[in-house]
């Protein structure tokens, strides 16, 4: 039965592929991959199978689901002629990211492939580091953009958020050569003003995705958010800080934490 690899290739592959994945493509028959600067010649000194680039499968503008469908039947269509192959994907295989899922569901559907999931660095790993936050300490959510407009999740404003895809709020096509065309971040911006106040500050940050490039921070308040639309692209989140409040403080526990 051929494997279908889904490799997490972290932010800037040739600096984060793990071990795991670095064994996976050089046991390969193929490998594809979208949207990695550099990537061709770095996977083909890794490889002596099949590269492929599938970056011409991800229209723009076209809607999303559409896009990476298409990803997913070439995938599939590359397993069945070579073999064991290898899909790169950027980040963490299961952090948003859509084709995993889509390939688990049909290999699970038909049982012609095995499916294998290889960890990767994830864009919340690397904003973490950018930021120097440790999630833990404060607690922290993370959350869809659209997802948190269409749930309509309540903010507790003692944990910090990161929000992710703010470049397509209230859209569903992938407009990565012009994200602020549909992008409708005034109703995310409207409801986190709402949640948490207009004087509430945020982050809008873009890790490294290679080697030249330095990490992208913009901040501001809440208030001002809406206005940002145009610097925010495929690869920006959104950082909101916890805020100072304490509320809801248990001494009794702590007393038997720092006694026991």
């Amino acid at each position: 039965m051929p494997k279908v690899s889904v490799v997490g290739a972290g932010i800037y592959p040739q600096r984060d592929l793990t071990m795991g994945g670095l064994r996976a493509v050089k046991q390969s028959s193929a490998v594809l991959y979208t949207h990695f600067s550099g990537a061709e010649t770095w996977l083909r000194e890794l490889t002596t199978g099949h590269v492929e680039n599938l970056a011409g499968l991800y229209q723009d503008g076209a809607v999303d689901r559409s896009n990476y469908s298409s990803m997913v039947d070439r995938v599939l269509s590359v397993g069945q002629q070579f073999g064991d192959v290898v899909f790169l994907v950027a980040g963490h295989p299961l952090l948003g990211v859509t084709p995993t899922q889509e390939l688990a569901n049909r290999c699970a559907a038909d049982e012609s492939f095995q499916l294998e999931i290889v960890p990767g660095i994830s864009s919340l790993d690397t904003m973490a580091v950018d930021l120097r936050v440790d999630m833990l300490e404060r607690g922290c959510m993370v959350l869809d953009a659209n997802r948190l407009l269409i749930f309509r999740y309540a903010l507790d404003p003692r944990l910090a958020l990161f929000i992710y895809h703010a470049s397509s709020v209230g859209n569903s096509r992938t407009d990565f050569l012009d994200p602020a065309r549909r992008n409708q971040l005034n109703l995310l911006a409207e409801y986190l003003i709402d949640q948490l106040g207009p004087e509430r500050k945020f982050v809008a940050i873009c890790s490294q995705s290679n080697g030249t490039e330095a990490t992208r921070i913009e901040s501001g308040r809440l208030s001002e958010l809406a206005a940002t639309v145009n610097s925010i692209d495929y690869g920006t989140s959104l950082y909101i800080s916890a805020s100072g409040e304490v509320g809801g403080f248990d001494r009794q526990f702590v007393e038997r934490l720092v006694s026991g």
